[in-house]
């Protein structure tokens, strides 16, 4: 089979197929085709189908560069976004420094008036409010600039599925890391942007019906340059293309503030990274970031 053809039928699959017969590619087939496989590769989309060719292949993962501002010109527009960031950054903490007590004090009020308060629906809006709050947060971490340090990803990645696991409703995850899986992050950051791809991709599964849903697929790795993690979900989907979704307010569901993607977009392009999130080739949704080393 040739190297197009191999590809073609590699897209075909779902998702959790075509990794298990990625991993394969470098027993199965011939030098020749691994380096057509390995050439095509480096121009083709998803990112993370990408990656795991080349990966699997033994090749070094491809990384656009990062946009860098040079000119005097756009030094000036850098300086004038530091900034406004600094100013959006101490308004959200005014917020929160105004909003923290109220909700705390709502709280303590609802326990005391309310019997069955754990299982109220007041409970809920109480919740909906912290999260909330925590969501400011994180927009004005995403504000200030990046604390990187080496960070042990295989313990960020599945700490953050933990959380999820134990707010999931039955949704199931498959993780599968490199062992020694080490970068330089910021860690606030890093995690804000697991947690929402991994939210996201928990209420697209939970929102199927009619059908058992797969697994939500996280993989990751890092290269001599770059971080990359794919969360691949089985749910329902995006409502609309990437590029619509973004312009709408960064939102993937009606209703839905678009919040939760924004601080995504904000945390990774303060690392100087790139996001996708687009339909995958059966049901679901990928969600897909590239964090460049710090020295590229």
């Amino acid at each position: 089979m040739s190297a197009e053809n191999i590809i073609a039928s590699l897209r075909s699959l779902p998702p959790d197929e075509q990794l298990d017969k990625i991993k394969h590619l470098s027993t199965t087939e011939s030098v020749e085709t691994k380096k057509k496989i390995l050439a095509i590769a480096e121009t083709i989309n998803p990112p993370w189908f990408k990656n795991a060719l080349l990966q699997a292949l033994k090749e070094e993962a491809y990384q656009v560069d990062p946009k860098v501002l040079t000119s005097n010109d756009s030094e000036d527009a850098y300086n004038v976004r530091e900034i406004r960031s600094a100013a959006v950054a101490e308004s959200v903490g005014h917020i929160i420094h105004e909003l923290q007590p109220i909700i705390g004090s709502l709280e303590l009020a609802a326990t005391k008036e309310l019997p069955d308060y754990k299982s109220s629906n007041t409970r809920n809006e109480v919740e909906r409010l912290q999260d909330l709050l925590d969501l400011f947060a994180a927009w004005r971490k995403a504000e200030q600039k990046p604390n990187y340090k080496l960070l042990d990803l295989n313990k960020v990645i599945n700490e953050e599925v933990d959380r999820a696991n134990a707010k999931n409703n039955g949704v199931d995850f498959d993780v599968s890391l490199p062992p020694d899986l080490s970068f330089e992050l910021d860690n606030s950051l890093i995690r804000t942007v697991i947690s929402n791809g991994l939210r996201n991709a928990v209420e697209s599964s939970n929102q199927v019906v009619g059908r058992d849903v797969a697994p939500i697929l996280i993989r990751s790795d890092c290269t001599d340059r770059n971080f990359w993690l794919s969360i691949i979900d089985n749910g329902v989907g995006l409502s609309s293309p990437e590029s619509i979704l973004v312009k709408n307010r960064f939102t993937t569901k009606p209703g839905n503030s678009g919040f939760g993607l924004a601080i995504v977009d904000k945390s990774v392009e303060s690392m100087q990274g790139t996001w996708m999130l687009q339909n995958s080739a059966t049901n679901g949704a990928v969600f897909y970031i590239e964090i460049p080393r710090r020295d590229n």
